[in-house]
This record gives C-alpha cells, sequence and structure tokens, in this order.
C-alpha cells in the first residue's frame, strides 16, 4: 500500500543535531514526495554530499540566543508557504512551536510547549494532577532559598529551569555549602529567576522513553542509569543507562506512571518522541522531569535495537503531518545498554581502535591520540560511547563493569 500522504511540501528544518545520524531528506521522502528542504543550521560542517540534499542552507552561530533564527524562517514565511518545522533538540522545541503559531502552520499545541521545558511549569501542572514528587520552589530570591532549606532540610539540588544533560545542577549538602552557593550566584540576587530548588533523592532513576500523540503513548520502553548525569558531567563519572526487563513489575509499574503523567501534561497533537526521567526508592516511583524530544547519549539506539523504531524519524515524520507509523513487536529475548566514558583534561595518549569486550555490539571513540582534550561539560561530552546487548538486566550490568574496566585499563590522558 502506498503510504505517500502528499506530493510536495515545503518544510523547514532547525538542526544542531549530527546530520550523518539524521538523513531527513530519507525519512521524510518514504512518505511525501519530493519535499523542499531548508535547512537551519547550527555549524557550517557539513560535506558536499550532506549539502545536496537541501535546497537551501542557512548557518547560524551562538544558535540557542540568536533571534536572527526566529526573523529569517518569519522572513522566509511571508514569501512562501511553509507547511512544516521541524526540531528535535531541547532548545528549540518551544521555538517551533511559537513560529508554528505566527505562520498558522498545523501541529501547533494548544497550550504551547514551555511545559515541556521550564522545569517549574511541568511540576506545577503534574503535581496539581496529584503525580508524586520531592518538594520544590522557584528561587525570587535569596529568603526562597533559605527558607526552603529550614523547611525541608538538606541535601538539597538547585538547577535551572530550562537547561538539559546535567548543566548547572548543583548539590547543597548543609549551611555551609549553601552560603558559597548563594555567594557564588549573582543570579538568584540580581537577575530574573532562572532557578528552582528541590528536595535531593536519593533513589535510582528510571527513565520511560517513547512515542506520544494527543496525550496517550504510543510505544515506549523502561531503563535505569547506571551512575547519574551529574556525576559523569561534574565529578568524571561514566554513565550508562541499561533496559529493565521487559514485563516486570518495575516496567509495568513504570509504564502505567508514563501513561499519566502524558496524559496530564498538555497533548502534543503530533506523533512526538518523549523522555521521561522518575526517582525509584524503596519501591515508589516519583516524578523528575520529561523532555518532547528523544533522550540523549544513545537512547535512539538501543530503542531501535529493541523495538525496530527509531525516534528521532518519526518525530521528524510526525512534525511533518504523518499520523501512522508502523509499530513493530519489541524484542523480548535480548535487552540493551549503552556507556558514556568521561573526557578528562590533557593529551589523550592512549586509547583503544576497538572494544573487546563481550556482548558489545558497537564502540565509537569521539576523539584520536595525542589530541588535547577538556573535561566534561555536560553528561554527553564524552571520549567514546560503547553499546551492548544481553539476555536481561543483570547481564546488562555485569557487560557494563566490564566495560569499565576495559575503560580505567586503556585510557590515558597526560597533563599538560
Amino acid at each position: 500500500m502506498d503510504k505517500k500522504i502528499n506530493k510536495s511540501k515545503t518544510i523547514l528544518i532547525i538542526n544542531k543535531k549530527n546530520l550523518k545520524e539524521h538523513d531527513y531528506r530519507g525519512w521524510i521522502e518514504e512518505y511525501i514526495d519530493s519535499p523542499e528542504l531548508i535547512l537551519f543550521n547550527a555549524d557550517d560542517q557539513l560535506d558536499e554530499t550532506q549539502r545536496m540534499r537541501y535546497d537551501e542552507i542557512e548557518v547560524f552561530n551562538n544558535w540557542k540566543s540568536n533571534r536572527k533564527i526566529d526573523y529569517r524562517i518569519k522572513e522566509i514565511g511571508r514569501n512562501k508557504r511553509i507547511q512544516a518545522i521541524i526540531a528535535l533538540s531541547e532548545c528549540d522545541i518551544v521555538r517551533a512551536d511559537n513560529l508554528r503559531r505566527y505562520l498558522q502552520i498545523s501541529n501547533v499545541t494548544k497550550d504551547g510547549m514551555d511545559a515541556y521545558r521550564d522545569k517549574s511549569v511541568m511540576k506545577n501542572i503534574l503535581k496539581a494532577q496529584g503525580i508524586p514528587m520531592p518538594e520544590f520552589k522557584v528561587i525570587k530570591s535569596v529568603e526562597d532559598i533559605l527558607s526552603f532549606s529550614m523547611k525541608y532540610g538538606y541535601p538539597l539540588v538547585v538547577k535551572p529551569l530550562d537547561m538539559a544533560g546535567a548543566v548547572g545542577i548543583s548539590i547543597i549538602n548543609n549551611s555551609t555549602e549553601l552560603d558559597e552557593y548563594i555567594y557564588s550566584i549573582i543570579q538568584i540576587r540580581d537577575e530574573p529567576c532562572t532557578f528552582m530548588v528541590e528536595q535531593a533523592n536519593s533513589g535510582s532513576m528510571i527513565i520511560v522513553d517513547g512515542l506520544m500523540k494527543d496525550g496517550s503513548i504510543l510505544y515506549s520502553t523502561v531503563s535505569s542509569y547506571l551512575g547519574n548525569c551529574l556525576d559523569c558531567a561534574k565529578k568524571l563519572q561514566p554513565l550508562g543507562v541499561v533496559q529493565e526487563d521487559y514485563d516486570n513489575k518495575l516496567w509495568n509499574d513504570s509504564q502505567q506512571m508514563a501513561k499519566k503523567i502524558i496524559h496530564a501534561m498538555p497533548h502534543v497533537p503530533y506523533i512526538s518522541s518523549f523522555h521521561l526521567e522518575l526517582f525509584y526508592t524503596e519501591g515508589k516511583l516519583m516524578f523528575c522531569e520529561i523532555a518532547a524530544r528523544t533522550g540523549g547519549g544513545r537512547i535512539n539506539e538501543i530503542f531501535e535495537y529493541k523495538t525496530g523504531i527509531n525516534l528521532e524519524k518519526c518525530n521528524v515524520l510526525g512534525q511533518c503531518g504523518v499520523n501512522q507509523i508502523d509499530l513493530n513487536e519489541i524484542d523480548n529475548q535480548y535487552a540493551y545498554g549503552f556507556a558514556l566514558l568521561p573526557m578528562q583534561e590533557g593529551v589523550i595518549v592512549s586509547i583503544p581502535n576497538e572494544c573487546e569486550v563481550d556482548g558489545v555490539l558497537s564502540y565509537k571513540k569521539n576523539v584520536e591520540k595525542g589530541m588535547k582534550t577538556a573535561e566534561n561539560k555536560k553528561a554527553s561530552d564524552c571520549v567514546a560511547y560503547v553499546v551492548f546487548r544481553g539476555k536481561n538486566k543483570d547481564e546488562l550490568t555485569n557487560i557494563y563493569n566490564n566495560i569499565l574496566n576495559w575503560y580505567n585499563n586503556n585510557f590515558l590522558w597526560e597533563r599538560v
């Protein structure tokens, strides 16, 4: 059966993703004949083959704060009919939704996408619906954080309202650290609020990744962090993600919690990927945060191994107006995971070309021997990543530990 939905469309792509892993034209042309693709890109590192796949290309620096991107899209929209705007990165989700509304393009979220970006907005929505979560407060003054610490004690977590990848997060364990934090963060005193404080949670982190539309989950998997994003970014610790055993109690409880959260959040009118993080403590789940985009690291890769579904591709097609995507049977034979191996400061003097640990499916290094590197700034700043497969979570955890031993024995930096 012909699955094409339209003979021609002008589609504008707001992109800061790796184009080697995002074949926009190939994905779109499965459903739309001869689309006109306009690419707004975050850097100029496109090879000739990539350039040939787009009808127009514009490159912008200072991506997140560059409002010329918005101006140019509106300018193009005055001269030609744009049928779809695609945005996959967290920092572009609200921007794209606002531009769709301005240009009267379909697929506008009724209540806006701010709730998927601003942590205080999402938490207030879900708290009103009875979703359990740690206590929190938006910081509007020094008094706010002081009164919160007096009421709930330590440790506390202070985080930006709209960042990802553990960027800008601080753990405050006592009053001395709080004093140091207040003195170091001028923004709390002198600028508009961009931070919130919440109770720290010592439990493990569960993640639910999948596809949603109109307040319902279409498909999802459940995984756990080994380590956490903050330690990866701040303490140069490895970060792992392993899928939970299919259909066990934690898998089912997480799925049920995810359904309630997706239904309570503003309903995205197109097929969109989502990334949900939950705290898991003493057998109970609590909300952490949610995003209307694909999870970072190699989430998309292990999701595709498990389900045969590429979340990024589905997100692109959904934003193009494709309302029906073929879903596959989940792979119950294997579970999948990945490890992000942290970058350190110095010149790398030893880095393997292959990872021979049993169970490894793929290994990619991001630097070469002799290169000068800096320490992680966020969780995704890794020297290499490894994707692996096992029969269950316990086997995945053992493989992950073997990968860490291999990393410690084979990666070496020289301080300069």
